[in-house]
């Protein structure tokens, strides 16, 4: 695109001027071509527009006719000695500038020499002039569109080279970016900083002030202090006193965050009665586990066989940051070398979150198709949802039951502000319920989860664009929420995600391309208005259909094609002005 200037004298070349500008329009309709009688709106400041365009011009066609050098003024001076005269404003501007300047000569007007210019105009005499005429109009216009392209017919073929390079680069850059990017979401290269995480849990708090959840009742919290010695003698006599408590109270369920792998018989022996009679009079007890023995999870036999049920108390992780909630997961064990029998087999388990939202409960499979598992509860199959499958690549540290093989139905965190998890209305101690200072109408037809408040049991998580510690038994505590009002996010699939990014690829290549010589004022807000559209409809998406978009990495192939194809075009541009 070309951006032309026309300087001339109303006295004499007012009609070339208005014959060049319409034939300019007509021939290069990718060219500006601006005519002062044309463009400057009654009212204007014309000298200030008039800087303006100059400085906006890329050239200066400078008409001249035959009184162009001797037209005087109406006191007899030449008005090109004067320094005021507009024409001679317009090209000392234009040369100060280092516009190409071109000079059109009307009519077999003599070149000009530099001893007849006055000093600031004679560099005009040394520029390349053409001759523009009323007898050979078409030609010589032919003529100075060719000067203007400053292009001989090797350079007009190497920039339609370029040109047609660049389209083709809008053909297989959107393509190349949106694999690049694909297999960075793959390995979440860009949550290296929990980008993805951040975006996630950020858009999760927006979509819930949107379009909140379905009020249910939450699990409230009883937190055992940091500084209770949970392995220390009479901890588990203790917890069999909250137990009584709570069963008294009328709880619905109550949920130990805690594994109890090392035998203790006396104390055992005092939990596994509370446990008994609390199940017994209605409130289930379900106990933590985080590791398998031949399959069976590693809890004290006695706690076990009394207990409603055992969960798994992991939390999934995401590059350091706890991002998901297993909600069952599936075991593959060897078997005896019996003749004829397999050599392996399959063994499901839920978590601790999922007993607290559905109960005593089988998983009768962990990996269903359409992200279902399959649950039964008194003699009947109930399908529920989960986010996504994960096959355990490597084994966790501290969580030995996640073997590599493993494969997790996860369930993403919908985080609760932490403020609300701590407030005294939905928090409690274990001091305070053994103490019996606790409002018993508080705890009936509840879950409650007992979790340690130690610094060993804190977890990070992004939440919003912040990071926080928090506790697990209250993450515990937002999954099963989260299942209670059923608003289980999952992300789009595969080529979902992938079709996604081609076409943010793709509209980024074609704005590089579009808005190259757009001002950068326009330019950005426009973007940012485009990525902010995206970004609503990905939170609409949370909100109405619990899908999960992508979208630091869509909004990453968006900006990248955008930039490598405007820096392309800029250099086809540069190339294409000399």
């Amino acid at each position: 695109m070309k951006r032309i200037f026309i300087s001339y004298r109303r006295h004499e070349t007012s009609g070339y001027s208005r014959l060049i500008h319409e034939q300019l329009e007509k021939l290069q309709p990718d060219w500006a071509v601006f005519l002062d009688v044309e463009d400057i709106a009654a009212g204007s400041d014309w000298r200030q527009r008039l800087a303006e365009r100059l400085d906006w011009a890329d050239v200066v066609l400078v008409l001249i006719g035959r009184e162009w050098l001797t037209l005087t003024d109406s006191g007899g001076r030449r008005r090109l000695d004067d320094p005021d005269d507009v024409t001679r404003w317009e090209i000392e501007q234009a040369l100060r500038k280092r516009k190409h300047v071109i000079p059109v000569l009307l009519e077999d007007t003599a070149h000009l020499s530099e001893d007849v210019l006055p000093e600031p105009l004679r560099a005009l005499a040394r520029k390349q002039a053409i001759e523009l005429r009323h007898t050979h109009f078409d030609t010589d216009l032919e003529a100075l569109i060719g000067l203007i392209q400053q292009e001989t017919l090797r350079e007009r073929v190497e920039h339609a080279g370029k040109r047609l390079a660049l389209e083709k680069a809008r053909g297989w850059v959107p393509p190349m970016l949106a694999v690049t990017v694909f297999c960075a979401l793959w390995v979440g290269l860009l949550d290296l900083l929990a980008l993805d995480t951040r975006s996630t849990t950020w858009a999760f708090a927006v979509a819930e002030s949107v379009a909140p959840a379905p009020a249910v009742q939450e699990p409230a919290l009883l937190a055992i202090p940091a500084d209770f010695d949970t392995h220390a003698e009479g901890a588990r006599t203790q917890y069999a006193q909250a137990l009584d408590r709570l069963r008294a109270a009328g709880a619905r369920a109550v949920l130990f965050d805690l594994y109890f792998e090392a035998a203790r018989p006396a104390e055992d022996e005092r939990l596994a009665s509370a446990i008994a009679a609390a199940v017994a009079a209605g409130t289930d007890v379900f106990i933590g586990f985080r590791a398998l023995d031949a399959g069976v999870p590693r809890v004290v036999e006695a706690l076990r066989n009394a207990a409603s049920g055992l969960g798994l108390v992991c939390v999934g992780a995401r590059l350091g940051h706890a991002q998901s909630m297993p909600l069952a997961f599936a075991h593959t064990q060897a078997r005896g070398e019996a003749p004829g029998a397999p050599s392996t087999q399959r063994h499901t388990y839920p978590s601790l979150a999922l007993l607290g939202a559905y109960g005593p409960v089988t998983v009768r499979r962990a990996d269903a198709p359409g992200d279902t598992l399959a649950l039964e509860r008194d003699g009947a199959l109930v399908d529920v949802r989960f986010s996504q499958l994960d096959p355990v690549e490597k084994s966790q540290p501290g969580c030995p039951a996640l073997q590599q093989g493993a494969t997790v139905s996860a369930l993403y965190l919908r985080l609760s502000p932490r403020d609300e998890l701590r407030a005294p209305t939905r928090r409690l101690t274990l001091p305070a319920l053994l103490e019996g200072t606790v409002d018993a109408s508080r705890l009936t037809g509840r879950t409650i989860v007992i979790g340690h408040e130690a610094p060993t049991d804190e977890l990070t998580v992004a939440y919003g664009l912040r990071t926080e510690r928090r506790y697990g038994y209250e993450l515990h505590a937002d999954a099963i929420a989260t299942l209670r009002a059923d608003r289980i996010a999952r992300a789009v699939g595969s080529w979902p995600a992938f079709i996604i990014m081609l076409l943010g690829a793709s509209a980024g290549a074609w704005l590089g391309v579009r808005l190259r010589e757009t001002r950068a004022a326009v330019r950005w807000p426009l973007l940012g208005l485009l990525v902010a559209a995206y970004i609503a409809g990905a939170i609409w998406l949370i909100a109405g259909a619990d899908l999960i978009l992508h979208i630091p990495y869509d909004v990453f192939a968006f900006f990248f094609a955008y930039l490598m194809l405007r820096y392309r075009a800029q250099r086809l541009l540069q190339a294409a002005q000399g």
